[in-house]
């Protein structure tokens, strides 16, 4: 797996801590490390940090892509929380593509035509 694909989603969702805790393939929500997370953030007095319902990874074929779930009124300040800490854990290298960060609205489930 991409570091970067596997770190995405976990960050979103506030498990990065896991996993330098455990292997990718066995990483699970940690109730300890999550609560421990929510109290250092609160401590610094930054805003306090959004994190998502749900998130994926997906396509890490070419890079590959993520996507998270929040609450549409947390959704721009998510976005720029969420694509500062990506920049942090990952500057950019020469010659390399941008990432990209969007906000959108979910479409239908899946259907039938």
């Amino acid at each position: 797996q991409i570091e970067e694909t596997a770190w995405l989603p976990l960050w979103a969702r506030g498990m990065e801590n896991d996993l330098r805790m455990k292997p990718l393939s066995v990483v699970h929500a940690n109730p300890k490390v999550l609560m421990d997370q929510s109290k250092s953030f609160k401590a610094t007095g930054r805003p306090q940090r959004i994190k998502a319902l749900a998130a994926s990874a997906f396509g890490a074929g070419f890079g590959g892509s993520c996507w998270a779930l929040v609450y549409r009124h947390q959704a721009q300040e998510f976005a720029q929380q969420w694509r500062n800490a990506y920049e942090d854990r990952f500057p950019a290298k020469e010659n390399s593509r941008s990432s990209q960060f969007f906000v959108t609205d979910p479409g239908p489930g899946a259907f039938c035509i």
